[in-house]
């Protein structure tokens, strides 16, 4: 995983806790526990976790520094501090951005070991960062272009549609225009 100066200032501060305990002085001993990353994933912040691996969709819930975090996977989405890497939660309990966590180790892909659902726009579509208009847009696809869909989440609603699609190549597309895509037949990111 990318250091991030987060990460760094957490670990500084670890270290900083560390020596003033064992000097006597008053630090606290959560920093010294958020700091070991050998405990498993931990917030490094207070942090959102999201419906979707992205900060421009709805917040399910916050977790505090130094809460541990169940992991269940790592899917591309919005970038923060140039790190587009977001862990999902198991039972789909959200999405959390990956310079947020600490220890989390080897992760696997969401969409590991899907072959991939062909599917066709219906119209001239934006291919995203994540699954927001809000998210940078990297290119646009033409009215029937063949898009190769991994998995699905939910994201901002377009045209009545929650669904957005991470498409091989690692980018969203809204479900809006790809009503090919049967939910049912695709798996979703963070399943």
């Amino acid at each position: 995983m990318k250091t991030t100066v987060r990460t760094k200032i957490m670990t500084i501060l670890g270290t900083v806790a560390a020596a003033g305990t064992l000097a006597g002085g008053i630090a606290a001993t959560a920093p010294l526990a958020r700091a070991d990353t050998g405990s498993g994933p931990r917030a490094i912040t207070a942090a959102n976790l999201r419906i979707g691996p992205s900060t421009h969709v709805g917040i399910r819930a916050v977790v505090q520094a130094g809460d541990p975090l169940a992991i269940a996977c790592v899917s591309p989405g919005t970038a923060v501090d140039d790190n587009r890497d977001w862990y999902a939660l198991t039972d789909q309990k959200g999405w959390i951005s990956a310079t947020l966590v600490e220890g989390a180790g080897e992760v696997e892909p969401c969409h590991g070991g899907v072959d991939g659902l062909k599917a066709i726009t219906s119209a001239d579509v934006n291919v995203r960062r994540g699954p927001s208009t809000l998210d940078e847009s990297v290119g646009i696809l033409g009215r029937g272009t063949t898009v190769t869909v991994v998995c699905g989440a939910k994201g901002e609603v377009i045209d009545d549609a929650h669904r957005w699609f991470l498409l091989a190549g690692g980018n969203w597309v809204t479900g809006a225009y790809l009503p090919s895509v049967p939910p049912e037949d695709t798996p979703d990111c963070d399943a």
